[in-house]
């Protein structure tokens, strides 16, 4: 059975975390259909002009995204279940070249227990389905998190005051990382 087939059988966020456990790999696709993973010496020196945001069909194809792309396969999925749920997206935002990762995530209510729960794959550290008891615990709880991964790339305190976090909407499959970034801090927070 390919992933696109197991994919498709998947009823419950638990069952889609599983799939992503063991089908997702962190890299991204370039524009030639490259693969690049961690391992790759080229992955970040190529990141710019190479990435783009890849299609649902290819991350399934591939089994390969970075958290971006895989926020888009969590999307569909749960938009397809009929499932109550935001994407956020994270960076510290300053005016110099940032030296700073980003971070998308998806969160959602569960529909037995009402708790808001962070989904998150794609980062090692985090991986899992984290419950909260409100939104503003489950975000205040992942700032940390971020902030946590961001004082090993030696982050400032005035630094960490510019970290933002938005709720957005679906980007555009293709997009590089450049158009990506400015169509996110270009939507209004709905």
């Amino acid at each position: 059975m390919t992933r696109k087939e197991i994919y498709k059988k998947i009823k419950t966020p638990e069952e889609l975390y599983q799939f992503m456990q063991k089908y997702m790999q962190y890299g991204y696709i370039s524009k030639n259909k490259e693969i690049y993973t961690l391992e790759n010496k080229d992955f970040q020196n190529n990141w710019w002009k190479e990435y783009r945001l890849a299609s649902r069909e290819e991350i399934l194809q591939y089994g390969v995204g970075t958290c971006w792309d895989q926020v888009e396969l969590e999307r569909d999925w749960f938009l397809r279940n009929n499932q109550e749920f935001l994407t956020f997206y994270e960076m510290v935002y300053v005016k110099y070249t940032n030296p700073y990762p980003t971070h998308t995530f998806l969160v959602y209510k569960d529909k037995m227990t009402k708790q808001w729960c962070w989904f998150e794959n794609a980062d090692d550290n985090n991986r899992g389905i984290h419950r909260f008891s409100n939104l503003q615990d489950l975000i205040k709880s992942q700032r940390k998190q971020y902030i946590l991964q961001l004082e090993n790339y030696a982050i400032t305190e005035e630094e960490k005051n510019k970290i933002i976090l938005k709720k957005y909407n679906k980007p555009k499959e293709g997009e590089t990382a450049e158009q990506f970034i400015n169509t996110i801090l270009e939507q209004e927070n709905r």
